[in-house]
């Protein structure tokens, strides 16, 4: 659709499938470890937006009592594809197999790196902390004040 911001691979970056997939798959009644969510963008132009936007997702999820107990961005450096070869660049650093790029951050990888610097590393205060950030943006939309939202568990 003309409105949906597409990866290289030609998939839309879809950030409400994540809460979607998190619901469904919470059925099991087991812990999740989310362990491969990425991006190919070779220009580098939307892996911010979808990391935001997913872990933005991934933040809900777990303020609405869903247990998801880690996430791990796909993959740390740009990596051979099955059938694209090395055209795909879904690493957080960029490299190159002849050597000619070794290991460099790419700019959009830093809001990774920013949003795991702020949650804490209990999952009781990262479940505040979703809840606290959601309510935030909700209230800002202007949908329920932050005491509304509270009383949810913690999964």
């Amino acid at each position: 659709r003309q409105q949906e911001v597409m990866t290289d691979m030609y998939y839309p970056i879809y950030p409400e499938g994540m809460y979607r997939a998190i619901k469904r798959c919470s059925e099991f009644g087991i812990p999740m470890y989310i362990t491969e969510t990425g991006i190919a963008d070779a220009r580098d132009d939307r892996r911010a937006i979808m990391i935001e936007s997913y872990l933005q997702q991934i933040l809900h999820a777990v303020a609405d009592g869903y247990d998801v107990r880690g996430v791990y961005y796909w993959t740390l450096v740009d990596a051979l594809e099955w059938a694209t070869g090395y055209t795909m660049k879904f690493g957080l650093y960029a490299w190159e197999p002849d050597g000619s790029v070794d290991r460099k951050l790419k700019e959009g990888s830093i809001a990774l790196q920013q949003l795991y610097h702020k949650l804490p590393d209990n999952r009781d205060a990262v479940h505040r902390a979703a809840c606290d950030r959601i309510a935030a943006q909700e209230c800002q939309k202007g949908h329920r004040s932050p005491e509304a939202r509270g009383g949810r568990g913690t999964g």
